[in-house]
């Protein structure tokens, strides 16, 4: 329990240090223990995770976002979490996913597990500014 507090408390003054523009302590180089948190079995850490992790600018951050989202073993709020840094990460960032990222993106909204898992999915899919045709296809398709 101890240390659940201290990587939530870790994952808040590491976003908190992004948003202020720190300069003495860079966040970025915290970035590979980070995206290994993402395997973390605790829900709560990794949805702070992916939350400092929506506000770094690398194609590995947007890809393993992309990855855990899609994860079958993950929790659905786990999804939801990743989809949604995915999105914030998209927006301030662009588009950075492979097409391996976007079909798994793809694959989610047209057949998540559930409606707030693909609600979540859309909405990273939106950000990430992909093709009309392919919404289309998804419109289409449902």
């Amino acid at each position: 329990k101890v240390a659940t507090t201290f990587a939530l408390r870790s994952a808040d003054l590491m976003a908190k240090l992004i948003i202020n523009g720190n300069k003495i302590l860079q966040v970025s180089q915290a970035q590979q223990p980070l995206l290994a948190s993402l395997e973390d079995t605790r829900s709560d850490v990794v949805k702070a995770v992916a939350g400092v992790l929506a506000m770094l600018d690398d194609k590995m951050v947007q890809s393993a976002l992309a990855s855990k989202a899609a994860d079958d073993k993950a929790p659905e709020e786990v999804k939801i979490a990743a989809f949604k840094a995915l999105a914030t990460n998209a927006k301030n960032h662009g588009n950075l996913l492979d097409q391996d990222g976007i079909a798994t993106v793809q694959k989610a909204v047209a057949a998540g597990p559930s409606l707030d898992v693909r609600s979540a999915a859309a909405e990273a899919r939106g950000a990430l500014n992909l093709p009309v045709d392919q919404a289309k296809t998804l419109i289409l398709g449902q």
